[in-house]
């Protein structure tokens, strides 16, 4: 018997993820080489250096702390899932210079003018609503130094839910199979066996979490967003292991004078 959670926030999904899935990775639906070629996207684009201090909105599984934390003065890492920051503080217990929190992205409870680098890989669209965004996008501002580098990726700039399979990653396509199949009918689509009934004795029960929606904001309308927030964003297609994605956008930000 498969368990389906439906969040209603998300929040809620995240939190679902955190205490269901055992496997880091899963928080993503990432495996290892898709999450380390994300990581290394973030440290071909954001040059760290001995002094910084780092901001991770959304840290995820904690991988960028972990290759970065002996190079700079501080890490700072802020979820919205008390679970998942249970996690972490776990796995970072007795790294001196790595704190995480509980929070929101529109309510940073840190300094103004603290960080030089601020990133959020994959968590702004996670936002629900414009108005969340723009307050991120302000609090990012307020506690940027001057000279601070903001990075921001996986920016949807069209509704994907709209788009043709053919204009999906092959990840996307398989995704949006699996939710409108349901997973019997997708299995049966792509081995071409027909999927009985069994008795099964499992350790646990299996679990699918439903994804909520997002938010998503077209190239100019972001970049407009940033500079009424007093950010100057240049932005570039979102680099993904199968390719450059049709549909998303990283930002590489400065706070303006």
């Amino acid at each position: 018997m498969v368990k389906v959670l439906h969040p209603r926030t998300r929040a809620e999904e995240y939190e679902y993820r955190a205490k269901h899935l055992k496997d880091e990775f899963h928080m993503s639906g990432d495996g290892p080489k898709s999450t380390a070629f994300r990581i290394d996207k973030v440290l071909r684009h954001v040059p760290f250096a001995s002094g910084d201090r780092v901001l991770d909105i959304g840290p995820g599984k904690g991988l960028l702390f972990e290759r970065i934390h002996a190079r700079v003065t501080e890490c700072c890492g802020i979820d919205v899932t008390p679970a998942m920051v249970e996690r972490l503080k776990e796995k970072f217990d007795g790294y001196r210079n790595v704190s995480l929190t509980v929070g929101w992205s529109k309510n940073l409870p840190y300094p103004s003018a603290y960080f030089d680098k601020v990133l959020m890989t994959g968590a702004f669209c996670l936002q629900e609503t414009k108005e969340e965004c723009m307050q991120t996008l302000a609090e990012i501002r307020r506690v940027a130094k001057p000279d601070a580098l903001i990075f921001i990726s996986d920016i949807a700039i069209v509704d994907e839910s709209t788009l043709s399979p053919e204009r999906l990653s092959p990840i996307s396509r398989v995704t949006r199979r699996f939710r409108q199949d349901g997973p019997v009918d997708f299995i049966r689509s792509i081995t071409g066996f027909v999927v009985r009934k069994t008795r099964v004795i499992l350790e646990v029960e299996p679990v699918i979490v439903e994804s909520t929606r997002g938010s998503w904001f077209p190239h100019e309308e972001f970049i407009a967003m940033c500079r009424s927030a007093g950010l100057d964003a240049r932005g570039f297609q979102t680099e993904m292991i199968i390719g450059l994605s049709p549909s998303r956008n990283d930002y590489l930000i400065r706070p303006l004078s």
